[in-house]
């Protein structure tokens, strides 16, 4: 609403009983990452004057701060993987969102022995959480990623909740052998297609340290640069500062979201891949370099409860890129395939074969695009 005085009609419909609360939220401020932070931060600042019940700490309820509805095209999966991992160790995550969210979830979040948080878009409710119902909070630099991110998840949140040791580490075993059995599957794709290529990427800063960790690690890509789209900047309300792992991703790094400005990075950069959203489709074409679109927005695909977040998230993630690049592959060799057939059909065959090294030439690169086609 605008021009109205919304705290004063927060407060009469409140004395009327009903359980209201009011935020102040312009979007001149900023954008839904901004948006998101401060509504939560505002509704867990009155809900307890309004939804009133006892503090009483749940040994295992967690709470899930900094995964941004819609702003993350896979939100809501993460969303749920994030409590499935919880769950395979006996914790009970408060998401807010989703399928598995809600109103009770505000309600009960001052009783959770600890938050996470997952990016500093998180920070503002969890640090409110601390200050006012001494709900400590854990800041990590991205989502899980993998069978060792997700233990080192585990392991900092059971300094807080009470985790069964037993049962955590035969989850995490399990974890570890479902992330073997997949990626020892690509070992020979990585080799054929050569999956280690000079690769960009285009999204929030936490999806930038989480997707090139993945790259770097699983297919030793040399990451050339990042993007920041999200604008992150050290300020007031912010203490994380995660420009050492982020230095430790990229070779180089970028902050802005115009679309000319990232037009001239994935030139400059000579990327073969670019990590990104559908904004960079036509950038992408235009420079003959493949696109994973896992950033917002997408356009060309429907997202359902698909996840990029741990063991499992990370073997989809594989999974399209290879798929991707076999595409590209295809894609080339059928040029290739059709050139050469036009110029047979021309009768020009003996005109551009006449030296013996070229029809030596043409003869191999036929005969790849051949087996590159069977």
């Amino acid at each position: 609403m605008v021009g109205d005085d919304v705290d004063a009609m927060t407060r009469e419909i409140v004395e009327q009983g009903e359980p209201v609360v009011d935020t102040l939220i312009a979007g001149f401020n900023g954008g839904s990452h901004y948006g998101y932070e401060h509504v939560i931060y505002d509704i867990l600042k009155s809900i307890d004057g309004v939804k009133k019940n006892e503090k009483s700490t749940d040994e295992k309820l967690i709470n899930i701060f900094g995964i941004v509805p819609e702003k993350d095209p896979y939100w809501q999966g993460n969303l749920e993987e994030i409590r499935r991992i919880f769950a395979g160790v006996g914790l009970k995550a408060n998401l807010f969102f989703g399928v598995y969210g809600g109103v009770n979830d505000l309600v009960n979040a001052k009783n959770a022995v600890a938050s996470v948080v997952f990016s500093r878009w998180g920070e503002l409710p969890a640090k409110l959480l601390k200050e006012r119902f001494d709900v400590p909070y854990i800041s990590v630099s991205s989502l899980p990623n993998s069978a060792s991110d997700e233990r080192e998840l585990i392991e900092k949140v059971s300094e807080y909740a009470k985790i069964d040791s037993e049962v955590k580490e035969s989850f995490l075993e399990s974890e570890g052998r479902y992330e073997r059995n997949y990626l020892s599957r690509i070992r020979d794709d990585i080799f054929e297609y050569d999956l280690g290529k000079r690769t960009l990427i285009v999204g929030d800063e936490e999806q930038v340290i989480r997707y090139g960790k993945l790259f770097k690690e699983v297919f030793g890509a040399r990451v050339v640069g990042a993007v920041l789209t999200d604008a992150l900047k050290k300020d007031e309300e912010h203490e994380t500062d995660n420009t050492e792992i982020l230095e430790a991703v990229a070779e180089n790094i970028y902050i802005t979201s115009d679309e000319k400005d990232i037009e001239d990075i994935i030139k400059r950069s000579r990327a073969q891949v670019v990590i990104g959203s559908s904004l960079e489709k036509r950038i992408a074409e235009k420079n003959n370099v493949s696109l994973l679109e896992f950033s917002y927005p997408i356009y060309h695909r429907a997202i359902l409860n698909q996840t990029t977040v741990g063991v499992r998230g990370a073997v989809e993630f594989v999974s399209d890129y290879i798929t991707t690049v076999k595409q590209a592959e295809k894609e080339k060799s059928q040029v290739l395939h059709d050139y050469l057939k036009q110029l047979k059909n021309q009768n020009s065959w003996q005109g551009h074969t006449s030296k013996k090294g070229q029809v030596k030439q043409i003869n191999l690169v036929s005969e790849l695009a051949s087996r590159e086609s069977i």
